[in-house]
């Protein structure tokens, strides 16, 4: 995934709309590759989002366990 890649994108947001009380952190990574199409990931703590506002609060994972 790094091979080619000088330029790189995250994005945090929420997987769900914040509310008062809780929050659903995850993020994205785009690789920009030059002569490939882009390497790309996700990554959350859970669907449910958590209780914590701290956005750093859980660990990430790439593979969400479902609702």
């Amino acid at each position: 995934m790094f091979q080619g890649a000088d330029k790189g994108i995250i994005r945090f947001s929420s997987a769900k709309k914040p509310d008062t009380s809780s929050i659903a952190p995850g993020f994205g990574l785009k690789f920009l590759r030059d002569g490939h199409d882009s390497a790309n990931l996700v990554a959350m703590f859970g669907v449910e989002g958590q209780k914590d506002f701290n956005f750093f609060a859980n660990s990430f994972t790439t593979h969400i366990a479902g609702s």
